[in-house]
C-alpha cells in the first residue's frame, strides 16, 4: 500500500506542475479555452462508465481467473453507451459552449473521441487493481500526467502553443496508454479478453448504484465549470481554472487520511471503539485542514502570480475563497469515509445531494452577476452545507455531541502543534 500512497502523491505533484505549465504557456484565455474543450467530453466519459469500472474491481477480485473477461465485458458495455452520449454531445456542443468561438467548439467536438479512448485503457487498467497488481496499475495512473508534460513540452518546442494542439496531443498520447495498458494486463491478469454479454447484468447491478452515490459529489465538483463554459468568457474561465488548481494544494495531505480511515473503522468490531476512532480522527483532521488552509490562504496573494504568472493575478479573489472551500471539501471526504466505515453510506449520498442543491441554487443566483467570484462563493457555501449535513449524521451514528466531534482536546492540540514544529525544524 505504500506504493499506492507514493503514486497518489506523485499524481498530485504532476497535476500541480502541469497546471502551472499549461497556465504559463497558454495564458488566461488559452487556459480557459483548453478547459472548455475538455469539460464536457470528460463528463461524458464518466457518465458512460456507468460504474462498471468499480464492478470490474469487485468481481475481478472475487474471481481472478475471469478478471480479463469482466474487463472486456465492461469495456464493450461502455463503448456502446458512449455512442449516443457522444452523438448528443456533438450536436449540443454549440449550445454548451455558447461563450466560446467556433474553433474551440470544433476542437471540443473532436475531443469527443476522448470518452472512447479513456474507456479503452481505463477499464482494462482497473483489472490490475482487482488482482492486486498495484505496481503496473500505478504505472498507468502516473502515465497521463507524464504524457501531458510531454505534450506541453512538444507544444513549446514546436511553437504550436494552442489549446487545440494540446488537446489533440492528449488524444494522441491516449493511444500510447492503450497499448501500454493492454501489454501490462496481458502479463498480470488471467482470463480471456473477450466480452461476455451474460456479465452485463451483474456489472450494471453493481455499477449503477455506485454512479447514483457518486453523481452528486461529481456534480458538486464540476457543475461550476460546466456552466461557465456557456456563460463566462474564456479569459475569466482561465482565471477560475488556475484558482481551482491552486486551492487544491492541500488536498493530497488530507486525502491520505481519508484513504485509510474507512478500512480502519470498518475493521473495528467494538462499536464504541469505532466511534472513538472516528471522533478522534475527525477532530484532528479538522484542525489539520484549518492549519493547512490558513497557510495556503496566506500564501495565495504572492504565490499565484509567482507560480502561474502575473497575468493570473485576477485569480486571487476567487482563490482566496476556494482555498477554504478546498479545505472544507477535503475535510468532507474524511467525514464521508468515516461515515461509510460506520456502516451508513446512504447518509453520505443524501448529504452530497443537499450540497448539490445549494450549488445549483447559488450558481443560478451568483454566476451571471458576479462571475468567477460568484462561482467560488457557491462552492464554499455548498461544501460547508455538506459538512453540516455530514456532522448531523455523524452525531446520530456515534451518539456524540458536536463539540466532541470537532473540538480537539488540549492534549491533542499540544501533540499536533508539536508535530508541526518538528516538521518545520526538519524542513529548515
Amino acid at each position: 500500500m505504500a506504493g499506492v500512497a507514493v503514486a497518489n502523491a506523485l499524481i498530485a505533484l504532476l497535476g500541480f506542475c502541469t497546471g502551472i505549465l499549461s497556465a504559463r504557456l497558454l495564458g488566461r484565455r488559452g487556459r480557459g479555452e483548453l478547459a472548455a474543450i475538455q469539460t464536457w467530453p470528460n463528463f461524458i466519459s464518466l457518465i458512460a462508465l456507468m460504474g462498471t469500472h468499480e464492478a470490474v474491481v469487485y468481481y475481478g477480485a472475487r474471481d481472478n481467473s475471469r478478471a480479463r473477461t469482466y474487463a472486456a465485458s465492461a469495456l464493450a458495455l461502455t463503448l456502446i453507451a458512449d455512442v449516443p452520449l457522444v452523438i448528443a454531445g456533438y450536436f449540443a456542443m454549440p449550445l454548451l459552449l455558447s461563450a466560446q468561438n467556433a474553433s474551440i467548439i470544433f476542437a471540443a467536438r473532436a475531443y469527443l473521441l476522448f470518452p472512447f479512448l479513456i474507456a479503452c485503457y481505463g477499464i482494462p487498467a482497473v483489472s490490475l487493481r482487482a488482482v492486486r497488481a498495484f505496481g503496473p496499475w500505478n504505472q498507468i495512473r502516473i502515465a497521463p500526467g507524464l504524457g501531458l508534460i510531454g505534450v506541453l513540452l512538444l507544444a513549446w518546442l514546436t511553437g504550436f502553443i494552442t489549446p487545440a494542439f494540446i488537446a489533440f496531443g492528449i488524444l494522441a498520447f491516449n493511444f500510447v496508454l492503450i497499448a501500454q495498458t493492454l501489454v501490462l494486463v496481458s502479463r498480470h491478469v488471467e482470463g480471456r479478453f473477450v466480452p461476455d454479454r451474460s456479465y452485463w447484468r451483474p456489472l450494471l447491478a453493481y455499477g449503477l448504484p455506485c454512479v447514483f452515490a457518486s453523481m452528486p459529489q461529481m456534480l458538486n465538483f464540476r457543475l461550476d465549470q460546466m456552466l461557465m463554459t456557456s456563460i463566462v468568457a474564456p479569459g475569466e474561465l482561465g482565471l477560475y481554472v488556475v484558482a481551482v488548481a491552486w486551492s487544491g494544494t492541500s488536498a493530497p495531505l488530507l486525502g491520505a487520511i481519508s484513504a485509510v480511515l474507512f478500512p480502519r473503522i470498518a475493521g473495528e468490531p467494538d462499536p464504541r471503539e469505532r466511534s472513538r476512532i472516528f471522533a478522534y480522527t475527525i477532530r484532528n483532521s479538522l484542525l489539520m485542514a484549518v492549519l493547512v488552509s490558513t497557510l495556503v490562504f496566506v500564501a495565495t496573494p504572492w504565490a499565484v502570480p509567482l507560480l502561474f504568472g502575473k497575468s493570473f493575478t485576477g485569480s486571487i479573489p476567487s482563490a482566496l475563497l476556494l482555498v477554504p472551500a478546498a479545505g472544507v471539501s477535503a475535510f468532507n471526504l474524511i467525514l464521508e469515509e468515516g461515515i461509510r466505515g460506520l456502516g451508513d453510506p446512504v447518509a453520505v449520498t443524501w448529504s452530497e445531494f443537499g450540497g448539490l442543491l445549494v450549488t445549483a441554487i447559488l450558481l443560478a443566483v451568483l454566476l451571471r452577476p458576479f462571475g468567477i467570484v460568484g462561482a467560488a462563493i457557491a462552492s464554499l457555501c455548498a461544501y460547508s452545507a455538506i459538512s453540516g449535513l455530514l456532522l448531523f449524521q455523524a452525531r446520530a451514528l456515534t451518539g456524540m455531541d458536536l463539540t466532541q466531534l470537532v473540538i480537539p482536546t488540549r492534549e491533542e492540540l499540544v501533540k499536533e502543534l508539536g508535530r508541526i514544529r518538528t516538521a518545520i525544524r526538519a524542513a529548515v
